[in-house]
């Protein structure tokens, strides 16, 4: 159970101003990796005030998301454009909770865990 609610909403309103900022009406170039660090850095914020430490095995897929939102403006083909906006946001699904249920039923394990 979250327990500061005012944070959470800060902090939502805060992502949404972001993503407004970076992508309204401009191509989506190094805006997609600022707003990729800027989420991943409000979601360990959020989890750090709430007492709750990430899992080692979510931190290493730090490492591939920041390779694949850098890449998004440093390899500017279609295909590889695509490629890297597609994993960066599956990593960073993978990283936190998201799909528990979903590996627990595919790999037949406890899941996979963000937070301990």
């Amino acid at each position: 159970m979250i327990k500061r609610l005012t944070c959470l909403g800060v902090a939502a309103a805060l992502t949404a101003w972001a993503f407004d900022f970076f992508f309204w009406g401009k191509a989506p170039g190094i805006s997609f990796a600022l707003y990729v660090a800027l989420c991943l850095g409000i979601g360990f914020i959020l989890a750090l005030r709430e007492g709750l430490l990430p899992a080692r095995n979510s931190v290493w897929l730090l490492l591939p998301v920041a390779v694949f939102g850098i890449m998004t403006f440093i390899r500017r083909e279609p295909f590889t454009l695509g490629i890297n906006y597609l994993l960066t946001l599956s990593l960073m699904a993978l990283s936190y909770q998201s799909l528990y249920v979903i590996s627990k039923i595919i790999f037949n394990s406890n899941g996979i865990s963000f937070l301990k």
